[in-house]
């Protein structure tokens, strides 16, 4: 099954505080004189126009990128699981896929790779290497109790809630190595 664009909105993952970063905001970190956040709408955009950004700070700044901005849901700075959260609430399609504010990589084919493999509400992440990468992920609303009990368990490791999922992994290895 190929799941269709109509159905599917992007969050841009920008909700952190940095605090590996001395409390940087790492979507509006510069990378080659341009704000992170920069990049990555201009590597997902074409994939997929209908964004929104996920942010906790700086609403004022990421609103003039002309995309709806959704803080979480739950205050506190919760990780990128509050935030998929926050997205999949808010989003009028039946799946959100997801990226982080910081992958200035993200591979060109990302979306549409992703699609491919949505069967069966079954949640879609990126692996490379074997290893789960989990801010990268393509999730249907009607996981959205699941999430929600999973946070409300205290629990925020993002990987260890897609394993409970039972997600499909999709390899972007050979996109990592160039």
């Amino acid at each position: 099954m190929s799941l269709s664009l109509d159905n599917v909105t992007t969050v841009i993952l920008a909700g952190g505080q940095g605090s590996r970063l001395e409390g940087v905001d790492k979507g509006l970190s510069l990378l080659h004189q341009q704000p992170m956040i920069e990049t990555v709408l201009a590597k997902i955009y074409p994939q997929n126009p209908q964004l929104v950004i996920n942010a906790n700070r700086n609403i004022d700044i990421y609103q003039k990128y002309g995309f709806p901005v959704f803080e979480d849901l739950d205050t506190g700075y919760l990780g990128p699981l509050a935030g998929l959260y926050t997205a999949l609430s808010q989003a009028k399609t039946e799946w959100v896929i997801s990226v982080p504010c910081d992958a200035p990589d993200v591979a060109p084919n990302y979306i549409a790779s992703m699609l491919k493999h949505a069967e069966n509400k079954v949640p879609v992440v990126a692996s490379i290497d074997g290893r789960l990468q989990p801010t990268f992920s393509l999730t249907p609303k009607s996981r959205l109790a699941e999430l929600r009990a999973y946070l409300d368990n205290g629990d925020r490791a993002a990987g260890r809630w897609f394993k409970t999922q039972h997600c499909i992994r999709v390899d972007f290895s050979d996109h990592a190595k160039h």
